[in-house]
């Protein structure tokens, strides 16, 4: 992990903005999906996307819901969002800077909250958490989709350090019953964890 991790994303995801319109992983079908329908948007929701990166999770929800907020700590990444939500003709869009440690928005704002594809990059995935949970209204739901580690620490240990290897931003992968530990304990109720694979 670097020994400044935020802008170490900065740096990362600031360089390769305007590839991630294309990029496989990231606007994965399947997986976009899957977050949507877990997250059930209804026409009056105002959605948090967290970590919107080029806004891939916040596109498809817009369409379902009142209005979603894109948050990232990007500039590149904010940009690149505005630029697709412009090419879409999509309006009840806005993409703004923020960090997902100090939410940038009021208590029980937010009737939906996902975040995908980043809690791996949070240096302090615990208080991030907290924060879901602090903006999402009661009985509002929170989705977060990301890569989990094996449960076996050795290989765990050694999945996370070709990460970082292969992305200076990278902090760890969870295991899913760690994951689950830490958003139980963000005060967040997990009610469904759905397994995904992603073609690479």
């Amino acid at each position: 992990m670097s020994e400044d991790p935020k802008r170490a994303v900065e740096a990362q995801f600031g360089r390769q903005a305007s590839s991630y319109a294309t990029s496989p992983v990231h606007r994965h079908a399947a997986g976009l999906t899957e977050v949507v329908r877990l997250a059930s948007p209804f026409p009056q929701a105002l959605a948090l996307d967290l970590a919107t990166g080029a806004g891939f999770t916040a596109l498809a929800m817009a369409p379902r819901c009142r209005r979603v907020i894109g948050l990232d700590l990007t500039f590149g990444m904010v940009r690149e969002a505005r630029r697709l939500a412009r090419e879409r003709g999509i309006s009840n869009l806005v993409f703004c800077l923020g960090d997902a440690d100090a939410v940038p928005f009021a208590g029980d704002a937010f009737d939906l909250v996902t975040c995908r594809h980043a809690a791996h990059h949070f240096p302090d995935l615990p208080r991030a958490i907290s924060e879901m949970a602090r903006v999402v209204k009661p009985g509002g739901r929170v989705v977060v989709d990301d890569t989990c580690a094996p449960e076996d620490p050795a290989l765990a240990a050694l999945m996370n350090e070709w990460e970082v290897r292969r992305d200076p931003s990278h902090v760890a992968n969870h295991p899913p019953s760690r994951l689950r530990a830490l958003l139980e304990a963000g005060g967040l109720t997990v009610e469904a964890a759905t397994p995904t694979h992603i073609p690479l």
